[in-house]
C-alpha cells in the first residue's frame, strides 16, 4: 500500500506470523505537500491514520498511568513484574521509561516498585548507552533490595554491569560472592522469585561466554530455562535470550541448535524469538559453508529486529550478515580494500590478519581486549586469506579467559607469538576442535 513510499514493507507483508503486518509509516521517500489527484489524497490519509496507529500508547502503560494516578502500589508491581522487561531493549520506548521515573517518585526510590523501576531503567541504559560507562546500584539501593528479597537479581545486575563496563576483577568478585546463593536456591515460592534466580543464572552465562566457558555456561543457561515461568511476559524475554545463548553454545560445541514452541509465547514477542532464531540458522549455514542462507537468514533477522523496534539487535544482524558478505567476496578474488562497506570496523584488523603489514600492534591491542569466541572468529580471515598465518613475532597477550570450578569462577590471561598458536590455545580453551568453523561474530 502506498505507492512508492511502501508503507508496509516486502519482508514484514510475506511474515509467517500472521496478524503482525509491520508499519513504516516514515520512511520519506515522497513528501506530498500538494494533493493533485485522489490517490495522494488516499495516500496521505491512510499515511496519518497509520501514524496515529502507531504513536497510540500501549495498554500498559495506559494501565500504568491509571494505576500512578490512583497511587494503587499493588496494581503497579504487577504491572512492573509482568510486562516491564518488555520496554527496555525496544526503540521508541522514553514513554515507559519516564512513567518509571514517576514510578519512583510516586512511591519512594526504595519501594519495591521503586527498585523494579531503578532496574527497568538500567537495562534501558544497559542496551542503548553502549559508548558510556554504565551506573552502578548504589550500597543504599542494593541494602534495600536485599531486604525486600530482590537482592539476588541486584547483584547479578552488578555483575552484569562490570562485565559491560570491562571490569572483569569485580565482575569475577561480585559473581562468586553470588553463585553460593543462587546454586543452594532450588524452589522460588513466587513468580518474581523464579525471575530474580532465573535471570541471576542467565547472567552469570553472560559471563562465562565473555570469557569462553561454554560448558560452564550451558549449565547457568539451563537452570536459568528452569525458572522462568512461560506464562509471563516479562519471563518469556528472558527466556528468548536463553534460548539464542543455549543455541549459541550449541553452534560453538557443533551442536544443532534447538527451536523453541511460540505456542505460549505472547505475539509481541513471537518475531522477536523468530529473528533470534534466524540469527541462529545464519551461523549454522556458515559453518557449512552455505553463503546464500547464512546471508539470507541474516537478513531476515535483521528485518524483523528493525520492523519491531530493535535497533541494536538490528545492527548486530547486519555486521554478521556483511562480514559473511566480505568472507563469500574475498574467496572470488575481492581484496580487503574493496570490502570496507562489509568490514566496517573490522576493515584494519582484517586488513593486516591477512597482510601482516607494520600495523600488527592494532591487532595485538585489539586482540587481548576482545572476548575470545570473536577473536577466533575473526582470526579465520588470517588462517583463510593470509600467508604469515604462522610467522612468529613478539610475544602478544591473549584474552582474559575465564573458567567456573564448583561455585567460584576465575580469570587467566596467556600469550602466544603467533597467529597460529593464539588461535590453538583459545580454541583450546573453549574445546572448538581444529579446523572447525566457528562463526565470525558470536554475541
Amino acid at each position: 500500500m502506498g505507492g512508492q513510499d511502501g508503507i508496509v514493507s516486502v519482508e514484514s507483508a510475506s511474515s509467517t506470523d500472521a496478524g503482525n503486518t509491520e508499519i513504516i509509516v516514515d520512511r520519506n521517500h515522497i513528501n506530498i505537500t500538494h494533493v493533485r489527484n485522489f490517490s495522494d489524497l488516499a495516500y496521505l490519509i491512510l499515511k496519518n491514520s497509520l501514524i496515529q496507529m502507531r504513536i497510540q500508547p500501549s495498554d500498559d502503560i495506559v494501565a500504568l498511568r491509571a494505576a500512578l494516578t490512583e497511587c494503587n502500589e499493588a496494581a503497579t508491581l504487577t504491572i512492573l513484574q509482568n510486562v516491564g522487561r518488555l520496554y527496555p531493549e525496544k526503540e521508541r520506548s522514553s514513554v515507559f521509561m519516564n512513567l518509571l521515573i514517576l514510578v519512583q517518585e510516586t512511591f519512594g526510590a526504595t519501594s519495591t516498585c521503586g527498585l523494579w523501576a531503578q532496574y527497568l531503567l538500567l537495562l534501558d541504559h544497559l542496551f542503548h548507552e553502549r559508548k558510556s560507562k554504565h551506573p552502578l546500584f548504589s550500597q543504599e539501593i542494593l541494602d534495600q533490595a536485599n531486604k525486600v528479597g530482590m537482592g539476588i537479581l541486584f547483584h547479578a545486575e552488578q555483575v552484569e554491569v562490570y562485565r559491560k563496563n570491562g571490569d572483569q576483577e569485580r565482575a569475577a568478585e561480585t559473581a562468586n560472592a553470588l553463585l553460593p546463593m543462587i546454586l543452594s536456591t532450588r524452589s522460588p515460592a513466587s513468580g518474581a522469585e523464579a525471575y530474580y534466580l532465573a535471570t541471576a543464572h542467565f547472567l552469570i552465562a553472560n559471563l562465562l561466554r565473555d570469557g569462553g566457558d561454554y560448558n560452564s555456561a550451558v549449565e547457568q543457561l539451563e537452570l536459568a530455562v528452569k525458572y522462568y515461568r512461560p506464562s509471563i511476559i516479562s519471563h518469556q524475554v528472558e527466556l528468548a535470550h536463553c534460548v539464542y545463548a543455549l543455541n549459541i553454545c550449541r553452534i560453538v560445541n557443533q551442536m544443532p541448535t534447538q527451536q523453541t514452541d511460540y505456542s505460549q509465547i505472547d505475539p509481541s514477542l513471537r518475531r522477536f524469538s523468530h529473528a533470534l532464531f534466524s540469527l541462529n540458522l545464519s551461523h549454522e549455514a556458515w559453518l557449512r559453508g552455505d553463503y546464500s542462507e547464512a546471508v539470507q537468514e541474516a537478513q531476515r533477522a535483521r528485518t524483523e529486529f528493525l520492523g519491531i523496534g530493535f535497533g541494536s539487535y538490528s545492527d548486530r544482524a547486519n555486521r554478521i550478515r556483511n562480514l559473511i558478505e566480505a568472507w563469500r567476496r574475498l574467496e572470488l578474488g575481492a581484496t580487503v580494500g574493496e570490502l570496507t562497506e562489509f568490514l566496517g570496523d573490522y576493515e584494519p584488523i582484517v586488513r593486516q590478519l591477512i597482510e601482516q603489514g607494520s600495523q600488527m600492534d592494532q591487532v595485538y591491542d585489539w586482540l587481548q581486549s576482545t572476548r575470545p569466541s570473536r577473536v577466533i572468529g575473526i582470526l579465520q580471515f588470517g588462517s583463510a586469506f593470509g600467508d604469515k598465518w604462522s610467522f612468529e613475532a613478539r610475544p602478544f597477550r591473549l584474552p582474559p579467559l575465564i573458567r567456573m570450578v564448583g561455585e567460584r569462577v576465575d580469570w587467566s590471561q596467556d600469550s602466544a607469538t603467533s597467529l597460529s598458536e593464539a588461535d590453538f590455545k583459545l580454541r583450546a580453551h573453549l574445546k572448538v576442535k581444529h579446523p572447525s568453523r566457528v562463526p565470525l561474530l558470536l554475541h
